[in-house]
């Protein structure tokens, strides 16, 4: 499978799949398809457009693949359950929403 964000073109992707797996075992599948990405306390929020996300949801549909979304809809961690990311160590929000397309309080 392949996982990442929103792309232009995922072709590349799906070709590096096909070579990786068995000959005739490589349905294209994008495990994760994501429309954000962590946030650490202090940084800046990943914010995706509505039309970002319908043009990167039109190439998986146009590949003829598979896909889920990575968020589909927000949550919230809480206490210190929210985890951490990169070097030094930086706190995320505990706010995951990620420019879902049905946010945390439920919006679209």
């Amino acid at each position: 499978t392949v996982d990442g964000g929103l792309l232009d073109d995922a072709r590349a992707a799906f070709t590096k799949q096909k070579l990786f797996n068995a000959p005739g075992n490589s349905p294209k599948m994008w495990l994760e398809l994501w429309t954000g990405w962590f946030t650490a306390w202090g940084g800046k929020q990943s914010i995706e457009s509505a039309d970002r996300f319908r043009q990167g949801l039109s190439n998986m549909m146009s590949e003829n693949a598979s896909f889920s979304i990575y968020m589909a809809h927000g949550g919230t961690n809480f206490g210190h359950w929210s985890g951490a990311n990169d070097e030094p160590y930086s706190p995320d929000v505990t706010s995951y929403d990620y420019s879902s397309p049905i946010s945390e309080a439920g919006d679209h």
